[in-house]
């Protein structure tokens, strides 16, 4: 990966820079959160800016949905993949949600 996409990424993530290459390098998760537990608005941004940096730049972004109780080690296993599109329509549907109360 290009360092200037990398540089990208470590400015999203506000991660230490060799951190951020070492995951991209060894394809651990860059971003491993739960969305809906506070803090939606910056976590949903930080999203929507990943899949727009990813896009732009053309790299695979990997997105899986997984249980809530489950981190790296298992995420390839037991987290179902999904797509960017279907990323942003849960977030979207989250914004409308909100946006209602």
């Amino acid at each position: 990966m290009r360092s200037s996409v990398l540089f990208k990424l470590h400015k999203l993530l506000k991660a230490p820079l060799a951190d951020t290459k070492s995951r991209v390098e060894s394809g651990a998760p860059i971003f491993e959160e739960e969305i809906f537990d506070g803090s939606y608005d910056e976590k949903s941004k930080l999203l929507r800016d990943l899949i727009a940096v990813a896009q732009e730049e053309k790299i695979n972004l990997e997105i899986f949905e997984t249980p809530a109780n489950l981190k790296s080690d298992g995420y390839k296993k037991s987290g179902t993949i999904i797509s960017q599109d279907t990323l942003k329509n849960i977030l979207d549907s989250a914004d409308e949600d909100i946006d209602r109360f």
